[in-house]
């Protein structure tokens, strides 16, 4: 507005009026303020709100906040907009009635902004609301990791991540990050995370072995048999980074027949497996069994059977209980052995052979006499007896084998050998081999007679022979 003054006396006399003078009254602050919070997108403090994200009011930011007014007005007539002012508190410095067009809050923690619109004439606007910026950049902390273990197991292992954060920040999302391990894990990590999603990655012992060591290679292990002691090494190998073995080598040493063995592994976890390897070792000799395949026999009377033909011997039976049977052999020959020479109680040897070299032996007893016995006339011989002389005859009857069992002789008077057959002697018992069964006839007269006789021997042969004996001495 404008105004302009004069002067005047009681008698109605006014002086001329002054300049006019111009009155400018503003008592009205500005409005229409708006404020603004934003995100600082890098780490170089903005000076304009543009392109920045907005930031929630009393939210957690792990960032800082560019803060700013806008859009005070003043009416056309007022004195006009002069300048924006704000008051912090919790801030690095704590500002009241601050000019500035902007404000940065950087500091970690919470901290309070509030703005006004100034006039030129010092109105200002009611504070706008007190702002709360929360920020925290700083990650949270690993605390104890309870159930953490460097002691392995096979068993389920749950491990429970504390979480810290520091005070007056945004605490951690959860106190606790709980995790069960039901496989195979040695050392794991957990991301924490506060309520500013600040994470930090927190890395602890776990120590769970679920898996089975593995069986490496089982030295001295062979399919070639062997009747000596044979020591089997079963390497013992596990994954990497899981408990290892309790040994490296696991040690057995075979001293009996053994074709496959195996061995139980353990690694420090106490997972086990069984590993098996050939062994073939053959400590156990071979048997055998000899037979008389073909033969006539004789039921000689020394209760032996006699053999009266060539005898075929074989081997019915050969066996082993370990690496089985290779060579078979009857008196040094494979196949059938031919027994064709006599003898009494001939032993017939067999042996048998595996494949690891141990030797079984067999044997059977023949006996075996194809031939007959003979009986030949010795010289008559006199022997002189007190009462009369006496003429004596020796028929001895002889077989190297068997042996004679029966002999008989026939005495006539005459030299016919056909009739008249005075005296018969007759014996029957077994004299043993080679034995001189010699039948003495004595004649106490002179001249020619026959003498019948026959003998035989234990395997069933026999013989017989007529003699024209001159009894002369």
């Amino acid at each position: 507005s404008k105004i302009k003054w004069r002067a005047c006396d009681n008698a109605g006399n006014c002086s001329d009026y002054t300049d006019e003078k111009t009155i400018k009254l503003d008592r009205t602050a500005p409005t229409g303020m708006s404020v603004h919070l934003k995100k600082w997108k890098t780490n170089t403090a903005p000076t304009s709100g543009s392109g920045l994200d907005n930031y929630p009011n009393n939210t957690w930011f792990s960032g800082k906040v560019y803060t700013y007014p806008s859009g005070a007005t003043e009416p056309t007539d007022a004195s006009g907009f002069k300048e924006y002012q704000y008051t912090t508190t919790g801030d690095t410095t704590n500002n009241t009635n601050q000019a500035a067009s902007y404000r940065n809050i950087e500091a970690e923690g919470t901290s309070y902004i509030k703005w006004r619109a100034c006039d030129n004439v010092n109105n200002c606007s009611s504070y706008s609301t007190n702002y709360t910026i929360k920020l925290d950049r700083t990650k949270p902390n690993c605390s104890t990791a309870t159930g953490a273990s460097t002691t392995w197991t096979n068993s389920n292992r749950t491990i429970n991540q504390a979480c810290t954060d520091q005070a007056n920040l945004s605490g951690c999302v959860q106190s606790s990050y709980d995790r069960t391990f039901s496989s195979s894990t040695k050392t794991a990590s957990v991301e924490i995370s506060d309520n500013a999603n600040n994470k930090r990655t927190c890395t602890y012992n776990v120590y769970v072995d679920k898996d089975k060591p593995n069986c490496g290679t089982a030295t001295n292990a062979s399919t070639t048999w062997t009747s000596s002691n044979r020591t089997i090494k079963q390497a013992c190998t596990d994954q990497t980074n899981l408990s290892g073995c309790v040994r490296s080598s696991y040690d057995t040493t075979y001293n009996s027949t053994t074709t496959t063995g195996s061995v139980t592994i353990a690694d420090n976890a106490g997972n086990t497996r069984s590993c098996s390897y050939n062994v073939y070792v053959d400590k156990t000799s071979p048997t055998c069994s000899l037979a008389v395949n073909s033969g006539s026999t004789c039921s000689g009377g020394d209760g032996r059977t006699w053999y009266t033909s060539d005898v075929t011997i074989t081997m019915n039976s050969a066996s082993d209980t370990g690496s089985g049977v290779k060579t078979k052999r009857i008196e040094g020959s494979t196949g059938n052995y031919i027994l064709r020479s006599d003898g009494k109680d001939r032993r017939i040897n067999g042996t048998v052979t595996d494949d690891a070299g141990n030797t079984g032996s067999c044997s059977i007893t023949v006996s075996r006499d194809t031939a007959n016995p003979s009986i030949s006339d010795d010289e008559g011989s006199c022997d002189y007896d007190e009462s009369f002389v006496r003429y004596m005859y020796a028929f001895p009857a002889r077989d190297s084998t068997s042996g004679i069992w029966s002999r008989g002789l026939q005495h006539t008077y005459d030299t016919s050998c056909n009739n008249g057959w005075v005296e018969w002697f007759y014996y029957d018992g077994y004299g043993g081999p080679n034995y001189l069964d010699i039948v003495e006839w004595a004649h106490n007269s002179t001249g020619s007679t026959c003498v019948y006789t026959y003998a035989c021997d234990v395997a069933c042969h026999c013989v017989d022979h007529y003699f024209g004996v001159n009894w002369s001495c």
